[in-house]
């Protein structure tokens, strides 16, 4: 997967695998935990907002 430039961070905003058996563990993991299901959605949603947003983009262009 590629996260080069996305300042998230492997199992707090995102989990990050490198081949698809870590892919599938990490994801049953995710599946089976609803706290962290809830964690890392609300963590990624924040980081989104903060550093991906339209305006943020649009400030960063006219810089």
């Amino acid at each position: 997967m590629g996260i080069k430039g996305i300042e998230a961070r492997d199992g707090e905003e995102i989990f990050i695998a490198d081949d698809f058996q870590k892919l599938a563990r990490k994801t049953v993991k995710i599946l089976q935990d609803k706290t962290l299901i809830e964690k890392i959605g609300r963590k990624s949603k924040d980081l989104v907002k903060k550093k991906y947003s339209w305006r943020k983009s649009a400030r960063e262009l006219d810089k």
